[in-house]
């Protein structure tokens, strides 16, 4: 059997609940009624059923196709599922039985009510003293039961292990086990990050469940995995925590070392000895500490909230279109929301496009009858078994309110319960049009998309006066649209401000003040506007991307560009990539930036991305390089320099003609009064100075960085690492302007770490 990804009961916040017009459709075995998928792996999917015979609660994994007919593997199965049987102790979780389906084989296990490990330390981060020493022993508990039945689990991960609601850990998922003699030279079976080396070769015994082990304790500790899958790319000596996460008590740390021991004789003997190990440091250390229930650690920021939320790879689901209507602007804009309602709870992550693999796929058929928009759901298994179906329909009225719900009752439907968001006033079914239409041109980010979202949100106002979601996509279009030009900061000031009184717990009004904050040149009342955001909706796309582009002013590009890179996968919008991009130049990382700038598609390609391309062909001195983006960026923006694109013409002018315009002439007065946003007249500036550096004209560039001071700068990453400023690095001058950013960036950094200046 090929090596594989095993499978997660992920957590069910009680009973999946059924909403009007939904019904269970799945029934495996004429005994087994299938209520919700809890996960999928390389081998099938993870169901919980009803037993209607029995009247239990089960754990039912699907096997994939290529496993239920596979003889041998059936037979092997049958073998491994009766050792797995021997082992009965209160830290693992029972498996029952073999069963058939329409020659789809099936196993049975134990249902734990809980959550899986790997789920708990995704919500919660590493874990305290108290709660790692209680769960750790329990899953040591737990293999020294299965050893003593002689059983070798072979793929022990945080995923296999669940967390009761009384919180006792389990271990779960012995298909993979085998017995503790056995060899087989031609199957290498587990999770290939959490496997010894010898498991690689076929070859395993309880000295390799303890190596397992010992990554699981490593990601409970430090909330990542010691090494990588890939056995060559392993460190020759074995990791300690400590070395990640300073703070570990020191046996602790080296407890873990032993385990991760590359030879098996230099790892602890039995799971028994890690136990009585883990007891004796346990004793030793909550004894000693007055405090045990913590590991030195800081105040949680919002940064970290919203990496929190999307640093692990949520549930991938596929939701695609059916029907007739399936391409109409409707359906898409519908669909669309619904993917955004499911991916800022930030346990699932749904996509249209098929470019990962998907545990789940849910299919969404839109139709209008009447005044009432219908929304009709099937979900399937990744293994193509449907198990549940839905439909919906709005009355005229509240036709944005059949997304939630279709959002909601998909969850449910894959073991997800979360509560709902800030309740609004519907909107009727004119305004949903015009509201979709106004997010797919917002997406563009680019002038005449903007006022194309405005307009569309000031006819959906029109129709609902006063409506908050409304009020926060007009002025979070409005914030965007100061950045190009003037004359709009004022109104989405007001207009966010009124949105956040109407509705304080809506996520989107605080993204939107957000917006305008950041755009006037005040990134405290910005931080703490998305620290609202993100405790509100922790996977919010725009909170996430606004976040990502502060932390990498005011000096986390690695927060940065985790927060891009986290905002792109979730709405496939390219600008997002522009701020990885300049993270990573900033960082010297020039192979980077340009291989991030390859991704980027469409609009932002063209503009965005191609301005900064030249900013980037300028940090390094490559004319080559600035010459042939400025013929790609004439051919799309038509040679004109106005609407945006005369910051991109000053770069191509100081690499290639080397002349850079004044703060005096003409060229920037034009620029400066277009620009009634602090954000873009600082932006004009920064520009300036690098092109002055450039040429020579250190004048020029220290009167612009005291100009763009004048305006708010705050962008303390950037004066500290563009390259053009190298040869003034170290004057006076320019120091105390490096002082005076660094100064106003250090609180916002404290915001966002989570720290106190």
């Amino acid at each position: 059997m090929p090596v594989s990804e095993a499978d997660e009961q992920t957590r069910s916040e009680g009973a999946p609940v059924d909403v009007s017009g939904s019904r269970h459709v799945g029934l495996l075995a004429g005994r087994y009624e299938v209520l919700a998928l809890l996960g999928a792996g390389g081998m099938g999917s993870v169901y919980l059923a009803n037993d209607l015979e029995l009247g239990e609660r089960v754990a039912v994994k699907l096997l994939r196709g290529e496993y239920s007919l596979d003889t041998e593997f059936i037979e092997r199965l049958r073998s491994e599922v009766r050792l797995a049987r021997r082992v009965t102790h209160k830290n693992v979780a029972r498996t029952y039985d073999i069963g058939d389906h329409e020659g789809e084989r099936f196993l049975t296990m134990e249902y734990v009510d809980g959550e899986s490990l790997s789920a708990r330390i995704r919500r919660d981060g590493v874990l305290p003293l108290l709660t790692f020493f209680r769960l750790a022993g329990d899953v040591a508990e737990g293999l020294v039961a299965a050893h003593a039945a002689g059983v070798v689990h072979r793929d022990l991960k945080p995923d296999n292990i669940l967390v009761s609601r009384d919180g006792r850990a389990r271990i779960t998922d012995f298909g993979a086990a085998a017995s503790r003699d056995g060899k087989h030279a031609d199957l290498v079976i587990g999770t290939p990050s959490y496997m010894a080396p010898e498991q690689f070769e076929g070859r395993f015994d309880e000295r390799s469940d303890v190596f397992a082990l010992g990554v699981v304790l490593h990601v409970m500790l430090t909330g990542a995995k010691p090494f990588k899958a890939e056995l060559r790319d392993r460190p020759a000596r074995a990791p300690n925590p400590n070395h990640q996460r300073p703070g570990i008590p020191v046996p602790l740390g080296a407890l873990v070392e032993k385990c991760l021991a590359p030879a098996p004789a230099d790892r602890y003997p039995t799971a028994s000895t890690v136990l009585s190990a883990l007891a004796g440091i346990e004793s030793t250390i909550l004894a000693a500490a007055p405090a045990p229930d913590t590991i030195a650690s800081s105040p949680t920021g919002p940064a970290e909230l919203a990496l929190r939320g999307v640093a692990p790879a949520p549930r991938s689901i596929l939701l695609r279109g059916v029907g007739g209507a399936q391409d109409s602007l409707l359906a898409r804009g519908l669909r669309r929301e619904i993917e955004d309602h499911i991916n800022t709870r930030s346990l699932l992550y749904a996509s249209s496009a098929a470019e990962r693999e998907h545990e789940a796929r849910v299919d969404v058929d839109v139709r209008v009858e009447g005044q009432a928009i219908v929304v009709d759901v099937r979900v399937f298994g990744g293994d193509d078994f449907e198990f549940w179906r839905g439909s919906f329909k709005s009355d005229n009225g509240r036709a944005l309110g059949v997304v939630e719900d279709a959002a909601v009752a998909i969850e449910r439907a894959l073991a997800v319960s979360v509560p709902r968001g800030a309740v609004v006033q519907s909107l009727t079914s004119e305004a949903v049009v015009l509201y979709l239409g106004g997010r797919q041109a917002q997406a563009e980010y680019w002038p005449p998309a903007l006022q194309r979202a405005a307009t569309a949100f000031e006819e959906a106002l029109a129709l609902c006066p006063a409506h908050p979601l409304l009020l926060s996509a007009l002025a979070t279009t409005r914030a965007r649209q100061c950045f190009f030009s003037g004359g709009f900061l004022d109104e989405a000031r007001a207009t966010s401000e009124l949105a956040v009184r109407l509705a304080p717990d809506l996520a989107e009004a605080h993204v939107a003040r957000a917006a305008v904050s950041a755009q006037d040149a005040e990134p405290e009342e910005a931080v703490v506007a998305l620290l609202r955001a993100v405790l509100l909706a922790p996977g919010h796309v725009d909170a996430l991307a606004a976040m990502g582009r502060l932390s990498l002013d005011v000096g986390a590009p690695t927060v940065a560009i985790r927060l891009g890179e986290a905002a792109h996968s979730r709405d496939r919008s390219d600008l997002h990539l522009v701020t990885v991009a300049r993270a990573h130049a900033l960082l010297g990382r020039h192979d980077a930036a340009r291989a991030t700038l390859d991704r980027v598609r469409g609009v932002v390609k063209d503009t965005l991305a191609a301005a900064f391309r030249m900013r980037l062909g300028m940090w390094v001195r490559d004319e080559p390089s600035v010459r042939a983006v400025l013929e790609d960026f004439r051919a799309h923006a038509k040679g004109d320099p106005k609407g945006g694109h005369r910051l991109a013409y000053m770069v191509a002018e100081a690499v290639l003609d080397g002349r850079c315009p004044r703060i005096s002439e003409s060229y920037m007065a034009e620029e400066l009064a277009s620009a009634t946003s602090r954000a873009r007249r600082a932006l004009a500036f920064q520009v300036c100075a690098e092109s002055a550096a450039y040429v020579g004209d250190y004048e020029t560039t220290l009167a612009s960085i005291e100009a763009a001071i004048a305006e708010g700068l705050f962008d303390a990453f950037w004066l500290e690492r563009c390259p053009v400023f190298d040869d003034l690095r170290g004057a006076a001058r320019f120091e105390a302007a490096r002082d005076i950013v660094a100064g106003r960036a250090r609180p916002v950094l404290a915001l966002i770490q989570g720290w106190h200046a």
